[in-house]
């Protein structure tokens, strides 16, 4: 189906000569890091730099392939899907990229668009992408930030999604890289590679999170993306939730009983969804969990209404 990208070319011009009348901030706090998400006004206004974004990511949603390897903003895709495509490894290579949304800048993404000609020279789409950035960054909060970021990084997928002797994932700016018992020197020559791939693009890794880990025995784990992988012998890897997730979770569950909040139920719901989707072993002992500290079934708050 073709978009007419021109008739938002007035509101792509008002954003650039006032973008605050189109956005509003919002500080959300996570791990106990403050991140600032770009949200759209109320009114008018917001509406229509909401419909540009949704423009524009329904031309670049047809205009480049997806690697099958990146996890992030998909439909039918999450984290549990991602971490369960190396259930069965035993070393792991970490990383993420230093201020991935804050370094993916319009020049930077322009650059990237010239490799594809198809999008490149799409009438009005160049126009049309400045309003998809703020102050020169890619923000978190348009609507269109998760498939523009997804379009910037699919070349280096593209790079690691067929190799041999490993698997690759990449969810948002995470990378996970698996191996067998013996691959920490081919996890190591990735290392080195990934670093140049993303260079090659602007970009840097975190190098204080950017490490190998090896599961030498029975309990040990490899932490990512919320979850754990633990090493089982007798068994195939599990993938886990951390006992500090469960222990918080049914902290969050019982005051939200406590004080009959809707809201928050309905926040904690969606956490306990996630730990019986992530791991049915996960579950069995929040459930426990939940019926010593509380009293109550775990399955009884997720009928309840509020």
């Amino acid at each position: 189906m073709y978009i007419d990208l021109q008739k938002f070319l007035p509101v792509a011009e008002e954003y650039a000569a006032d973008p605050q009348k189109y956005v509003r901030e919002h500080k959300l706090t996570l791990n106990g890091k403050v991140r600032v998400l770009r949200a759209y006004a109320a009114g008018q206004d917001g509406k229509d730099l909401r419909a540009l974004h949704e423009a524009v990511a329904r031309v670049f949603a047809e205009g480049y392939d997806s690697s099958p390897s990146a996890y992030a903003y998909k439909k039918g895709e999450n984290i549990v899907k991602c971490m369960q495509r190396h259930v069965s490894g035993r070393t792991f290579l970490k990383s993420d990229i230093h201020r991935f949304f804050d370094s993916v800048t319009h020049k930077k993404f322009l650059s990237r668009l010239a490799q594809y000609p198809a999008l490149d020279k799409r009438e009005g789409l160049k126009e049309l992408l400045a309003a998809c950035f703020y102050k020169g960054s890619l923000p978190l909060g348009f609507c269109s930030s998760p498939l523009l970021s997804d379009f910037y990084l699919c070349d280096v997928d593209k790079k690691y999604e067929h190799g041999q002797g490993y698997v690759y994932t990449r969810y948002a700016d995470d990378f996970i890289i698996s191996a067998g018992e013996d691959g920490a020197e081919l996890l190591k020559e990735l290392e080195n590679k990934l670093w140049d791939d993303v260079e090659a693009v602007g970009l840097d890794l975190n190098e204080k999170k950017t490490y190998i880990r090896k599961l030498e025995h029975d309990g040990d784990h490899f932490h990512a993306l919320g979850l754990n992988i633990v090493r089982r012998s007798a068994q195939k890897n599990a993938v886990t939730v951390s006992d500090r997730y469960l222990r918080a979770t049914c902290k969050e569950m019982a005051d939200a009983m406590a004080r009959q909040n809707a809201e928050a139920a309905a926040e904690v719901k969606g956490k306990i969804v996630f730990i019986r989707m992530a791991s049915a072993e996960s579950y069995a002992k929040f459930a426990r969990l939940v019926t010593i500290k509380t009293g109550y079934k775990t399955e009884d708050f997720l009928n309840r209404s509020f």
